[in-house]
């Protein structure tokens, strides 16, 4: 009979004291089988992969990246255990964590089977019949890269399963009943879906739905860098994303100013966001553009048709085209009373003088997040108001 392995022991240390995380894998060398296959993403990509999404990617497995999670959920780690010290808890991996995946943003299921990996847990990932398979993709790449017999490859193997079906499947079912942690991407709808789904007494979920995201500039940081990190934002995932900029608002500005930053942007867009939109989105664009001039939005089309740039009031209607993205002004409060019931991100830019201001903000509104536009889609350890990464160990008190 075959004897279970020996979980690793890793301590970390915070003003609480110091906690022990078990883990299936020297945690060290699972960072290092991920920066090799890093590497190799430099040298090629996989076609399905357009290269923002690739350079994205490939700038979320960093080995500070892929360790910050461990050090905001348990602090500093320690190369060893000094004599003595006294630990006050365990993290244990929760066991089995199924993830249902969003149809809207097919890039979601790479990053999150790359941090979810490094928890030590069985992932079970449930892609979307209506989305393009990006995770299918990027699980072979890395299997591919990963050195024969190294922890990453070990960990590909024994610990994550991708399977692509509808809500409508009978495994939907059979993925809840054996899940430990039930972490969905996606509708109100799906989400009352998968908790109506029968699943084990004690197991836990983390369900985030629909959620709007805008980037706020003052006047004084319309600079062509922080318009570039609105437009690289935006360009990924347009209106799909909930962490993209669903509009660009100019706190403290003039309605005429915003006709000019369309131009800056437009001006900027190939630099920004260079390649080619697909045909189908091109000519959506065009549609939307002639849409949004119809109803009063001063439109215009970025080079090659790729998105859809559109200066106008702050309260003017607006129908959430795939690529067009609003560039309105308006007064704090007045942007502070519109924020959607569902906001989620504010993308600012970094300007230590308005810290104070952002704290604010965020103790009195409604945003979840507020973050340098240029990171509005870096998916770090809490998400939508939750620690979900440090959700998925059990926390062990230890007083022996």
């Amino acid at each position: 009979m075959r004897t279970a392995e020996r979980p690793r022991l890793h301590y970390f240390r915070n003003a609480a004291g110091v906690t022990a995380v078990a883990l299936p894998f020297a945690l060290d060398t699972l960072v290092k089988d991920w920066t090799r296959v890093q590497r190799a993403m430099v040298r090629e990509r996989p076609a399905e992969f357009r290269r923002d999404e690739w350079a994205y990617l490939m700038s979320s497995l960093t080995r500070e990246r892929l360790r910050a999670p461990f050090t905001e959920a348990f602090g500093e780690a320690m190369a060893t255990l000094p004599k003595g010290a006294a630990v006050g808890a365990l993290a244990r991996p929760r066991g089995t964590i199924a993830v249902w995946l969003p149809a809207s943003v097919s890039l979601l299921g790479p990053l999150v089977s790359a941090m979810l990996l490094m928890t030590g847990s069985r992932l079970r990932l449930k892609g979307s019949a209506r989305a393009t398979d990006l995770t299918s993709t990027f699980l072979d790449f890395v299997r591919g890269k990963a050195p024969r017999g190294s922890a990453l490859a070990r960990a590909l193997r024994q610990n994550v399963a991708h399977e692509v079906f509808d809500r409508d499947d009978t495994r939907n079912a059979a993925w809840a009943a054996a899940a430990d942690m039930r972490v969905l991407f996606g509708s109100e709808e799906a989400a009352r879906g998968v908790e109506r789904l029968p699943h084990p007494t004690g197991s836990i979920a983390s369900y985030f739905v629909d959620r709007r995201s805008e980037a706020w500039l003052h006047p004084d940081e319309l600079t062509d860098a922080n318009l570039r990190d609105v437009i690289r934002a935006f360009a990924i995932r347009g209106q799909a994303a909930c962490t993209s900029p669903s509009r660009l608002v100019l706190i403290g500005a003039k309605d005429r100013d915003a006709v000019a930053v369309r131009d800056r942007m437009v001006a900027l867009w190939s630099s920004a966001a260079p390649g080619d939109p697909a045909p189908h989105a091109a000519s959506a664009n065009v549609l939307a553009s002639q849409w949004a001039r119809a109803n009063g939005w001063r439109a215009a089309l970025a080079p090659r048709n790729a998105a859809v740039l559109a200066a106008g009031r702050y309260d003017l209607p607006f129908k959430p085209a795939a690529l067009m993205l609003p560039v309105v002004a308006a007064r704090e409060a007045q942007a502070l009373a519109g924020l959607p019931a569902n906001a989620q991100t504010l993308g600012v830019a970094s300007n230590p003088r308005r810290l104070r201001r952002w704290l604010e903000i965020a103790a009195s509104s409604k945003a979840l997040r507020i973050v340098p536009i240029r990171e509005m889609h870096r998916f770090g350890s809490i998400w939508d108001g939750r620690r979900f990464w440090a959700d998925a160990f059990q926390i062990v008190e230890v007083r022996a």
